[in-house]
């Protein structure tokens, strides 16, 4: 009962905070299963990435990777840096659009992003036992784009993740990510959480400004739907 209740405040409360709605006019569930029937085209890719960490105490330089998907959930990066890439702004999106029938699902109107009309919906996981508390996500319905996504969860935080698109958006996959994390809760290699709790110890204090960060990565040349062995993913 007492579950039932903080389900129903979340609810209440998600509907009280939103801001510059306008009308909605596509169901939610038939945008949510076009954008899944979408994403389902996508077999496997491959693409080469740019990595750009901004986190506080943490220097790193721009370094290369090689992003592997694979249909479905199957994910991996290949560099030889530490990898700082999420994923769940790859592969965990794909996984929630396709379990998107389980889930509550509340309609926030829309609202503009860099001169782009979205539809916001929110979805609400369905118990106490999943890692994913809360999925917001700002939709471009025509070409069923994902502008921006949130994604709150009891390992990470809350993470703000934006797409920008090119080259690739016949099939929904963008030409670079912009991650914003909350350094307190963000599950980062151990590596360079051991340089965070250094760095923070040696200073002593930490402002509430470099408590975030951002990792910034440009995609190109995508080989979508040739083929990906499982070999690679092992």
């Amino acid at each position: 009962m007492i579950k039932t209740y903080i389900k129903l405040i979340l609810i209440l409360l998600l509907e009280s905070i939103s801001e510059n709605v306008l009308p909605q006019n596509i169901p939610n569930d038939d945008l949510l299963k076009q954008l899944n029937n979408k994403y389902e085209k996508i077999k496997d890719y491959s693409v080469d990435a740019t990595i750009k960490v901004d986190l506080p105490f943490i220097k790193m330089f721009p370094n290369n990777a090689k992003i592997y998907f694979k249909s479905k959930n199957k994910f991996k990066v290949v560099s030889k840096a530490i990898n700082v890439v999420p994923k769940s702004g790859f592969s965990q999106i794909t996984t929630i659009l396709d379990n998107y029938l389980k889930y509550d699902y509340l309609n926030k109107g829309q609202e503009i992003i860099n001169g782009i009309e979205t539809t916001v919906i929110n979805l609400i996981a369905p118990s106490d036992t999943s890692d994913l508390i809360l999925c917001k996500l700002w939709i471009e319905p025509k070409l069923l784009l994902i502008y921006k996504l949130q994604l709150t969860t009891k390992s990470n935080g809350t993470v703000l993740i934006e797409y920008k698109y090119g080259s690739a958006k016949e099939f929904s996959l963008p030409d670079s990510i912009t991650f914003s994390i909350d350094m307190k809760k963000f599950n980062l290699p151990k590596v360079l959480g051991a340089d965070i709790n250094r760095s923070t110890n040696e200073n002593h204090a930490v402002t509430r400004k470099a408590e975030k960060g951002t990792i910034h990565i440009t995609l190109n040349n995508y080989k979508i739907n040739k083929g990906i062995s499982d070999l690679i993913f092992e």
